[in-house]
């Protein structure tokens, strides 16, 4: 297809915000103040607001309903026995449950945290450990793409999402007054990154550091609304609309059924095998025009019933293929 200029147009983003620090500094406080504030801001009156909390934290944000009110989808499962279920924070059980909240028209997200989806039970770090970590052709070259297909479905999800992430721990000797006057000193947890893939941070609107209960901008994208380096002692309310005015644009075209339907068909497509279609930038365009029998001509950017038919029988076909070397594999 022929490249074009077009004049740049400002759409109405959902906010995505990233809220890292230490333990019992504030985080899930923070998230579920701001995520309750954007979700208020955008439900018509007399409608309930919708909030959802995908938690990795035992449903520890529950201490917090009585004042922000939320509906939960506890990720740390236990069995009769008291042990997490399997694979408890992997990948796909974040993406089940954010589809989840989004069918049922959830305002606004949080995910507290996400740092379990790196290093936690069936997390990323976990995955590569097990499959050996050396070369692309290892746990590193199927990690990734699943890792990236979790971080595309939060950026493409159409609510707010309000993400906390746990911090590695870093200590220091910090001075304290003791009650009789005198000077004493005290190890501190000051925290040294947040536990996520490096570079998570490009893809927030916002990136917090919380300490003493008192929120650090260290990065933005809406400098103009939100400066670096400001420090928000209450984050909530006043945040939001800074957040709504900066984000604020054009609605965002609503797919058609059909676009709707080809979008799930290529989420399917991708699954089949995630390593193989990582390595093509391009492999969605590539897959349909495979499937729709499209050569030279540009793709359509709405789709007929019967372009989604074919896509179907497209991803039919190749989850068949793959069902068939398991097997001839396991035998």
């Amino acid at each position: 297809m022929a490249l074009k200029i077009e004049r740049a147009k400002k759409f109405k983003f959902p906010a995505r915000v990233c809220i890292w620090g230490t333990e019992k500094q504030g985080k899930t406080h923070a998230a579920l103040a701001l995520a309750t504030a954007l979700a208020e801001r955008e439900t018509p009156d007399g409608e309930e607001v919708l909030v959802g909390v995908i938690s990795s934290e035992f449903a520890s944000s529950q201490l917090l309903q009585p004042r922000f009110p939320h509906d939960i989808v506890n990720l740390a499962e236990t069995d009769e026995n008291g042990n997490l279920v399997p694979k408890a924070f992997s990948p796909a059980r974040y993406e089940e449950a954010i589809k989840l909240f989004l069918q049922s028209g959830y305002k606004a997200i949080v995910i507290d945290s996400l740092s379990h989806v790196w290093e936690g039970e069936g997390g990323i770090l976990e995955t590569v450990s097990k499959k050996g970590g050396n070369s692309f052709n290892d746990g590193w070259g199927e990690s990734t793409p699943v890792y990236k297909h979790l971080i595309n479905t939060i950026l493409a999800a159409r609510c707010h999402i309000i993400v906390t992430l746990r911090s590695k721990e870093e200590y220091k000797q910090e001075e304290y007054t003791k009650k009789g006057g005198g000077t004493g000193y005290a190890p501190k947890n000051v925290g040294q990154a947040p536990i996520i893939r490096k570079g998570f941070g490009y893809e927030m609107h916002l990136k917090l550091r919380m300490d003493s209960k008192v929120a650090h901008v260290e990065a933005t994208a809406v400098e103009d609304y939100v400066p670096q380096g400001e420090q928000i002692e209450n984050v909530g309310p006043e945040l939001a609309d800074r957040l709504l005015k900066a984000l604020d644009g054009a609605p965002l075209p609503e797919p058609s059924e059909q676009q709707k339907e080809m979008r799930t068909l290529l989420n399917e497509l991708y699954a089949t095998n995630p390593a193989t279609y990582d390595r093509y930038k391009n492999w969605e365009q590539l897959a349909l025009r495979k499937a729709l029998e499209i050569e030279s001509v540009p793709l359509p950017t709405d789709y007929t019933d019967e372009q989604v038919e074919l896509m179907r029988i497209y991803v039919e076909m190749k989850k068949a293929a793959k069902q068939k070397l398991q097997e001839a594999q396991s035998a």
